[in-house]
């Protein structure tokens, strides 16, 4: 069962209008394991105040239907760490090499998705890890099936 998420391109519109809501929702459902974990993380010089503030603000505006004291618990269960999702190392070091069993979220506009899926690929991600990419995937027919591809090759199933 998934218990953490870790969310590359957590400072975009997407993380706080759509998918921190979503979550929000699901929290309030008593769909979240206990002690679901989301850490956030994107090339911006953020604390993990910084980040928490960012989706409470998100929240107010996009889940108003949630209670508020589930979306402040949401908002407790985040963290973030800086990182550039294109450099493996700092994604390895981000996804870690003991780690529970964790949904890596790519909130990135398709143009990076062919520099981020090899980053990806070096870190040790586990049989029972997902890996969810965010629409659109790719520009047009061509860069969908040049995704494929390299999803093919670099993330095999495990």
């Amino acid at each position: 069962m998934i218990e953490r998420m870790v969310v590359f391109g957590a400072s975009g519109d997407l993380t706080s209008r759509l998918l921190m809501p979503a979550i929000a929702q699901l929290a309030e459902a008593g769909l979240l394991p206990p002690g679901f974990m989301v850490v956030g993380s994107a090339n911006t010089d953020w604390s993990t105040g910084d980040f928490r503030q960012h989706i409470a603000d998100g929240l107010g505006k996009h889940a108003s239907v949630v209670a508020p004291a589930t979306r402040d618990a949401v908002v407790q269960m985040l963290s973030f760490a800086p990182a550039d999702v294109t450099q493996p190392a700092e994604v390895s070091q981000l996804i870690g090499g003991d780690h529970p069993d964790t949904l890596v979220y790519l909130a990135l506009p398709p143009g990076l998705l062919p520099s981020v899926l090899p980053a990806l690929a070096v870190a040790k991600l586990h049989a029972t890890d997902a890996v969810a990419i965010e629409k659109p995937f790719g520009t047009d027919l061509a860069s969908a099936q040049r995704l494929n591809e390299i999803l093919r090759i670099q993330l095999p199933s495990r």
